[in-house]
């Protein structure tokens, strides 16, 4: 999701939004919708498991997916523009929380800190790699293509997280 979040900006202005405008839409607008996902996130981990948590984010993620895979193949109305940022915000928060929650989570308890670092250092690289790798299909093949290859990818997570995702024993 995050390379989906990464490319938006670009993604808009070649939809032919302009610079200023994609600004407040995905920077300051986006920013918003993010925070209020961070409050979210909270609030829903607290009531349902670890695995129903991620799989009903993940589900989310492939629904702002979609929403972008339906922009591309239609016209780019502002309201469309509004749903896209709005979902993309919420799916990279509600995912980014419960990630690092789970990392914290996974810690040992002699060290917390150390661990948690490594953690969430390799997730960070992770999300480079992501965007490297979603900037050659973009490249190469797409807006288009990108998004169907983080779709499938997102699908396959669900199905990984549901099939053998064990809860932790506390």
């Amino acid at each position: 999701m995050s390379a989906v979040w990464i490319f938006m900006k670009p993604y808009l202005i070649s939809k032919g939004i302009n610079a200023d405008e994609v600004a407040m839409y995905v920077g300051i607008y986006g920013s918003g919708v993010g925070f209020i996902g961070g409050v979210l996130a909270s609030f829903i981990s607290k009531k349902f498991s670890k695995k129903t948590v991620l799989i009903s984010f993940a589900i989310f993620n492939v629904v702002a997916i979609v929403i972008l895979i339906f922009i591309e193949n239609y016209q780019l109305t502002i309201p469309l523009l509004l749903l896209a940022v709005t979902f993309t915000a919420l799916a990279i928060a509600l995912s980014s929380a419960i990630i690092f929650s789970m990392i914290m989570d996974y810690s040992r308890d002699t060290s917390r800190g150390v661990d948690y670092a490594v953690a969430s250092s390799l997730f960070s690289f992770t999300r480079i790699i992501s965007a490297v790798i979603a900037g050659i299909i973009i490249s190469n093949m797409g807006f288009g293509m990108m998004f169907l290859f983080e779709m499938i990818g997102m699908i396959l997570v669900v199905f990984i997280i549901f099939r053998f995702y064990k809860e932790q024993e506390v």
